[in-house]
């Protein structure tokens, strides 16, 4: 299931653009994954009690949520109005996955691209692109 989970590298990038939801069931203690139910995992109410300040989330020596995929599509369309497509080609041999991001409310696309790739890569470079150029 640790497939579920956004990598490192990107968790700590959604850190710094705001990504805060301290319902995420695991974090990155460096760049280990701790799922919450695990010895020593901080979040649900440990989390609460040692690293939540009743207003923000404190971090420490590179420590930071680990969203699930999911999550972080919900933030990106809730707080920042991203509408977020990847669907698979309708051309032969049907091995390219396309993406699209749309800001709701605008009618133009911000991004459009394709990928030859499995549709978890094309999910990495649509969420770092958004990340990288639109927050």
């Amino acid at each position: 299931m640790d497939k579920e989970y956004v990598p490192y590298n990107i968790a700590l990038k959604l850190l710094d653009k705001g990504f805060d939801d301290i319902t995420c069931s695991a974090f990155y203690k460096g760049n280990k994954l701790v799922k919450s139910i695990e010895k020593g995992g901080f979040l649900k109410s440990s989390f609460q009690h040692q690293f939540y300040n009743q207003t923000e989330v404190q971090y420490h020596n590179g420590d930071c949520l680990a969203p699930l995929w999911q999550q972080v599509f919900d933030w990106l369309r809730k707080d920042h109005k991203f509408h977020i497509e990847i669907f698979l080609s309708d051309n032969r041999p049907y091995n390219t996955f396309h993406y699209r991001v749309t800001q709701i409310g605008q009618y133009f696309t911000l991004a459009y691209d394709s990928f030859e790739g499995t549709y978890e890569e094309v999910r990495v470079k649509v969420i770092e692109k958004i990340i990288d150029e639109n927050l």
